[in-house]
């Protein structure tokens, strides 16, 4: 797997939600994106209980790399994300820091299925979520 974006997402502290509908919200987040570019991601996470944000080291699958950011600009980021910060940046090995990911917060693994080949089509992709 290949990193391409480094994202964090937050919520507004001051509204109670509750943490399995925090996750609820990630998920679909990643969900549509996968689906805009058409790529298979996982995203090794790091999750803030207490300030509500997830840091997100989105991943594709090697070689796939050209054909995710061809299709990147269909993603509205404003509109992807109703809840308080959405921050999408490009995966920059200088910059982005894995380490600050997954120490600093609490380790948790995402992944969404992009239906795009044949596999993922017949509902046998190693990356879809089961409802």
């Amino acid at each position: 797997m290949s990193p391409v974006l480094f994202v964090m997402l937050s919520f507004d502290r001051s509204k109670g939600m509750h943490e399995a509908t925090q996750f609820k919200h990630y998920d679909k987040w990643l969900q549509r994106l996968a689906r805009t570019t058409r790529c298979d991601l996982d995203a090794p996470s790091g999750w803030d209980e207490r300030d509500k944000h997830l840091h997100l080291e989105v991943r594709v699958k090697k070689g796939e790399e050209q054909k995710f950011f061809s299709r990147l600009p269909r993603f509205n980021v404003e509109e992807s994300w109703k809840h308080k910060t959405c921050d999408v940046k490009i995966w920059d090995e200088k910059i982005s820091n894995r380490s600050y990911i997954r120490e600093k917060h609490t380790p948790v693994m995402l992944c969404a299925c992009g239906s795009s080949s044949r596999k993922c089509r017949k509902g046998k992709c190693s990356f879809r979520q089961e409802p």
